[in-house]
């Protein structure tokens, strides 16, 4: 028989949890999760199979989408070696629904992946992690970026002469404090190809970050200079950007690092620019190397840079040394130097500094027509391991175009190593005894730096005869003296082979 039927109606409460194993919000192309430089996880237990890659049989295998941009060219790995629970696939592609780029499967070991490629500045990428024949699981994907090739001063890429260089420190690493940057940095190994003047610079760029420019003279060597913001004397024309102007002979080499303000990095160009100078040391910063011994030169195409030497180069209302060229001098040993330009053929002068580039009128010797003919010739003092500056020119007569033409310069030191006279010999009669003081003796007889030794005193007896009585290191020694009446005693203190004579109007009389 059949009986009636009834519906009955209950109500519940349902509550759903999903998981990263239930739903991939990177499941597809479009939604792909942007990734940088280091490990991002993924999972693809719950994904759907979006894409077809060309190897490692993914024809239904669920896939997980990333993306990176380069920010500047570089070279990249993406790898899952060691680092996923089941046999992964790799694919790149250029674009969604793009062109595959590559595709890896099983090139590192326990059936993972890695792909090795270059990137592009600018360019997104986009990376598929697939699974062999339908697999599916999780892991990590690790992108590494290596930094650029002259990441280090010792890797340094050579560069000469005038040019453009791009260059990018998103991926570079910090290798050397400058006077801002502890953010990357790359080198440059440059080398002048003429006696110039160097102008180093972002400024014409247009960069992407406040970058910084520091020069060196070797690897942790000594930093010769550095710039931020560079700084025309009057405001900040490049704003944030940097520039270094430097004088550079021909075949010198210095070391560029292009870094950022503190942790700031991106892409700049360096650019080199040289003004070449001919005769090369036509300027004094363009100084060259002078040693003894025969030079030739020429003062032919220079221009004056120096000083007027009104008080030491004034000949036949000449005052100046014109159309000079420029050379420094050091010697290891304190001596006089003579500097002899009889072998040269034109009307020559000649004037010497100390130190540094002169501004204004500062030279310690100059001569005109002390050599031969109307050549010239000068003598110095010079100490050793002291800068010396030669500045050799011509004679401007009233046409006011001074004279040029080639020469040969001859250089010799007479060593000297002779102290001063010691100075300022105190004598102090006491009981029993004779002290004498004076002052030590720290220079030769060239005001050089000079120690001395040791000294030797002489004393005259009554009857006036001189003899050795003390040698010492000190600058003092006490004398027996005998007591003679109405006698004068003379003492004498040496340093090595200066001496210094004072004679002590001390009559001894008794024991007073």
């Amino acid at each position: 028989r059949q009986h009636g039927s009834s519906v009955h109606t209950v109500a519940y409460d349902l509550s759903v949890t999903v998981g990263k194993d239930d739903f991939e919000e990177n499941d597809t192309c479009a939604t792909a999760i942007a990734i940088g430089p280091g490990r991002t996880p993924f999972y693809t237990t719950a994904a759907t199979h979006t894409a077809t890659l060309s190897c490692g049989l993914t024809d239904s295998s669920p896939d997980a989408w990333f993306s990176w941009t380069a920010l500047c060219d570089a070279t990249v790995t993406l790898s899952t070696c060691g680092d996923a629970n089941y046999d992964t696939v790799l694919g790149m592609w250029d674009a969604c629904g793009g062109t595959l780029i590559s595709c890896i499967d099983d090139n590192c070991s326990n059936l993972k992946s890695y792909i090795a490629f270059s990137a592009t500045g600018g360019s997104t990428y986009y990376f598929e992690v697939s699974g062999y024949l339908g697999a599916f699981g999780h892991g990590g994907l690790t992108l590494t970026v290596a930094p650029p090739a002259n990441d280090t001063c010792a890797s340094a890429t050579p560069i000469s002469g005038a040019g453009t260089h791009d260059y990018c420190t998103q991926y570079a690493t910090h290798t050397a404090d400058n006077c801002v940057s502890t953010a990357g940095d790359v080198w440059y190994m440059y080398t002048a190809d003429c006696a110039s003047l160097v102008t180093f610079t972002t400024c014409d760029a247009n960069p992407s970050y406040d970058t910084a420019i520091a020069l060196w003279d070797a690897c942790d060597g000594t930093m010769l200079d550095c710039n931020d913001d560079w700084f025309d004397g009057m405001n900040y024309p490049c704003n944030v950007d940097s520039r270094i102007d430097r004088y550079m002979l021909q075949g010198e080499q210095v070391l560029v690092q292009m870094g950022g303000f503190l942790s700031s990095n991106g892409q700049s160009t360096l650019t080199v620019s040289t003004i070449c100078y001919d005769p090369p040391n036509d300027l004094c910063a363009l100084a060259l190397p002078l040693g003894e011994g025969v030079t030739a030169f020429t003062n032919v195409g220079a221009e004056t840079d120096g000083p007027d030497e009104a008080t030491l180069c004034n000949n036949a209302n000449d005052t100046n040394v014109g159309a000079d060229v420029w050379y420094t001098y050091s010697s290891v040993t304190s001596g006089v130097v003579t500097i002899d330009l009889s072998g040269s053929l034109y009307d020559t002068k000649i004037a010497v500094y100390q130190g540094l580039c002169p501004s204004m009128e500062s030279a310690i010797a100059c001569d005109d027509d002390g050599g031969s003919g109307l050549t010239s010739l000068v003598t110095f003092g010079a100490c050793a391991d002291q800068q010396y500056l030669i500045r050799i020119g011509g004679f401007t007569p009233s046409t006011g175009i001074p004279r040029t033409g080639t020469g040969t310069m001859d250089v010799s030191l007479a060593p000297v190593d002779t102290p001063m006279n010691p100075q300022n010999l105190q004598i102090e009669i006491l009981d029993d005894s004779v002290l004498l003081n004076w002052a030590p003796v720290l220079e030769n007889v060239l005001g050089c730096p000079m120690a001395a030794s040791s000294y030797d005193v002489y004393s005259t007896d009554a009857d006036g005869n001189e003899a050795l009585v003390a040698s010492t290191p000190l600058t003092s020694v006490v004398l027996p003296y005998e007591n003679v009446d109405d006698t004068v005693r003379s003492y004498r203190v040496v340093a090595l082979s200066a001496a210094s004579w004072r004679t002590a109007p001390v009559a001894f009389t008794g024991n007073t």
